[in-house]
């Protein structure tokens, strides 16, 4: 028989295995739970790489030969991890995409944050007019092409002027819902607002404001949208730029009724894969180019990703491959999407894609032109010898060179019907570059033979004076017939060394360059010198040309003025300084008559944004300079009037509030104006402001 002192010994060994056996449990449970979070790791997050695509499966579709040059071009072996191969990141991270996210509004009413914002708002409390019936339209844009209406900032009637406002997400005050009384606030993400002003003489006031924000709540919006006005001056249509959390880009069409002035009512939208490029209203067919870029590993499972598409966001329809011009040399996966909408209805007409395309859009009367750069790499070899006929020096450079294919879509019927392509030398810098005249494409470029590397066994002053052939512009002028696409005539380096094309305007059958060599410093100002041509194009087999000679600055806009002249906006002798000249071309030379410069300022370079009116010899635009007595930078709207041999300043104007609750940023391309019955009403943001001119 045990004793006590046994008995609790035994009961102390019997607690010391119990608590032994829980200790090697816990310590094999910690173990297994590392080991089981280690092989997670391994299997979710250890990457590896991935990029092969394999289309086999769409052998069958239409779409192949496009999807295998995608591929080619999109494809590349890149690292991942099973954590976002299966799907797992965009669990968590769904909801987080920037503040836009925060909608304020319910689903169904794209155009207004809340059932409390439907409708517009009146701030200035006047009745206004009723309607738009007795109203017609009046052309505020400068337009390259007679017939063919680009967008703009700003459209009028003869009683109302619209004007697009964009608005950067901002936070509201709201009513608050707790018993502290606790301020609080609600997001209002990024959008545009469409104003409406009444006008009559020195009166303009705000009637209405329309908010538009995005299609759907998982979208963003961003800046640079443009409007149209309808010839009967009842629908306002907006063009903006809406992107997914995906980050798909889609360019959206708004038609606004304004039949009623004071409420403007959402009619209809339509949505085009890609960034907004350009668009052009022609009687009541809108024309719309967007650039669709397609993304690296592209899923070819989802036709968005790769495919331009067309129609209402929750149904769009890709183009069919037959609408798809594909060339053998594609260098890039992105497609020039052009569109032809019924713009009362913006029931679609056609669509049409060039893939490889994305730069600058000319329309003409008749024919919409894109273009795309090609870069071809070259090879020069040469042998340099002496007098004595003893060879003494070689040399290889490779350089690039940079093409520009034009592709012609004709437009003039219903259907949009691509007619060819041509290659040109060179780039352009603008749509003012190209111009259609006599069923000819003239066209002026910039070229450059860019050096990539260079070798030679005897540096001598041959071989330098070759080596200095490189990296050097050439301005150079092509025609071309568009019945065959043929080169009919051209000019090559016709301006001195190192000088690009600037600005260029068409006149029939004259056409105007400015060309210039720019220098840049240390601090990212420049010096510039150029002079300004003059072509005359009215026989291609005998083109001759006057020019200004080297002057200061150069011009970033050429435009007819007043009794004969040509009037160029741009720079001066430096990046801060605004020059304002006439030209006059004579029998020799192209003189200058007049000009104008302001010091130490910046100033609007959207050629859009500048107000030429050249009936009464004004021009203006927004400029921002240093206040000599505050010492701080001012905004103001300046207006200039040239009285037959000298600029006269009219005034330095500034912009009022039309609501305490309104705001300024200063962007000076946002500045529009318009002269209606010797009134000038100017615009900018939420700002505007009216005065006579004597």
């Amino acid at each position: 028989m045990r004793t006590s002192e046994q008995r609790i010994d035994g009961i102390n060994n019997k607690v010391k295995q119990q608590k032994r056996r829980k200790a090697i449990t816990a310590t094999s449970i910690v173990g297994a739970t590392l080991a089981l979070i280690f092989v997670l790791n391994l299997v979710l997050f250890v990457p590896f790489t991935v990029g092969d695509y394999n289309i086999s499966a769409y052998k069958g579709s239409e779409y192949y030969k496009l999807m295998n040059t995608i591929g080619e071009l999109t494809y590349t072996k890149y690292k991942t991890n099973n954590f976002h191969q299966w799907g797992l990141a965009d669990i968590f991270n769904k909801t987080v995409d920037g503040p836009d996210v925060m909608w304020p509004m319910s689903p169904g009413a794209p155009s207004t944050p809340d059932s409390s914002m439907e409708g517009t708002t009146s701030p200035s409390g006047s009745s206004g007019s009723a309607g738009s019936s007795g109203e017609h339209y009046e052309e505020t844009t400068k337009n390259q092409v007679e017939g063919v209406t680009e967008g703009d900032l700003f459209k009028r009637s003869s009683e109302h002027i619209y004007y697009l406002d964009w608005r950067t997400g901002y936070n509201e005050p709201v009513e608050p819902s707790n018993k502290y009384n606790k301020e609080q606030y609600r997001y209002v993400p990024s959008h545009y607002i469409l104003r409406t002003y009444r006008f009559d003489k020195d009166l303009l006031e705000q009637v209405s404001e329309l908010d538009i924000f995005t299609t759907d709540t998982d979208m963003r919006m961003d800046d640079g949208g443009e409007i149209y006005l309808s010839e009967d001056c009842k629908t306002v249509t907006v063009i903006l730029e809406e992107t997914t959390y995906l980050g798909i880009v889609y360019t959206t069409v708004v038609n606004i009724d304004v039949s009623n002035p004071e409420s403007p009512v959402e009619a209809n939208r339509q949505s085009v894969s890609g960034e907004f490029v350009s668009a052009r209203m022609i009687d009541d067919t809108l024309l719309l180019v967007t650039n669709f870029t397609v993304r690296r590993n592209p899923d070819f499972s989802n036709p968005c990703e790769y495919l331009p598409q067309v129609g209402d966001l929750d149904n769009l329809t890709s183009i069919p491959m037959k609408d798809i011009a594909l060339p053998d040399d594609a260098t890039t996966a992105q497609y020039s999407i052009v569109t032809s909408f019924n713009g009362s209805t913006l029931t679609l007409k056609d669509a049409v894609a060039l893939f490889s395309y994305t730069t600058t859009i000319y329309v003409s009367e008749h024919h919409l032109f894109a273009t795309r750069e090609k870069t071809e790499q070259l090879t020069m070899e040469s042998v340099a010898t002496s007098t004595e006929g003893g060879k003494y020096a070689s040399f290889k450079a490779n350089y690039s060179i940079v093409n520009t294919e034009i592709a012609c879509v004709a437009y003039d019927s219903e259907d949009l019907d691509i007619r060819g392509t041509i290659t040109a030398n060179g780039t352009v810098v603008n749509q003012y570059s190209l111009d259609e005249y006599d069923s000819v494409l003239r066209v002026f470029t910039t070229s450059n033979k860019h050096l990539l590397s260079w070798s030679s066994n005897s540096y001598t002053d041959e071989t330098t004076q070759i080596y200095k052939q490189f990296d050097l512009d050439e301005c150079n002028l092509y025609c071309y017939k568009l019945d065959n696409f043929e080169l009919i005539a051209q000019v090559e380096n016709f301006a001195d060394e190192d000088e690009s094309v600037k600005s260029v305007r068409f006149d029939q059958n004259v056409a105007y360059v400015c060309t210039a060599v720019v220098d840049y410093s240390w601090n990212n100002m420049f010096w510039a010198t150029d002079p300004v041509f003059q072509f005359d194009l009215s026989n291609y087999g005998n083109i001759t040309s006057t020019d200004t000679g080297t002057i200061p600055g150069y011009s970033l806009s050429l435009t007819a003025f007043s009794d004969g002249t040509l009037i160029g906006i741009g720079y001066g002798d430096n990046s801060l300084a605004l020059k304002i000249e006439l030209y006059r071309a004579g029998s020799e030379t192209v003189d200058c008559v007049a000009k104008y410069e302001l010091m130490n300022c910046e100033f609007a370079t959207d050629y859009k944004a500048c107000f030429i009116d050249a009936e009464h010899g004004l021009v203006g635009l927004g400029v921002s300079y240093i206040d000599a007595e505050s010492g701080m930078w001012k905004d103001k709207y300046l207006l200039l009037r040239y009285d037959g041999e000298l600029f006269e300043e009219v005034g330095m104007y500034d912009f009022e509030l039309m609501t305490e609750k309104d705001y300024f940023t200063g962007e000076l391309n946002d500045m529009r104006a318009c002269l209606v019955d010797g009134y000038m009403y100017i615009f900018c943001d939420s700002r505007a402001n009216a005065f006579y001119i004597d």
